[in-house]
């Protein structure tokens, strides 16, 4: 009996952690031909660009 109940626990902790969380996390998609959020980034160098900064140019951002 005691054995089934260990077994039984296990099973019921695997359950439960596999489970997956909340998603409470929500990002806003930005679509094609819409402008960019305002952002800035601090660069190696120590210096910063903001987006403002680069209106009307092709920016490719590789994270």
């Amino acid at each position: 009996m005691t054995i089934l109940r260990g077994i039984m626990t296990c099973a019921a902790l695997l359950a439960a952690s596999a489970a997956p969380g909340p998603a409470t996390a929500t990002t806003a998609a930005v679509k094609i031909g819409e402008r960019s959020p305002d952002f800035e980034l601090t660069l190696i160098d120590g210096s910063k660009v903001r987006s403002a900064d680069l209106r009307g140019q092709v920016v490719v951002l590789n994270f």
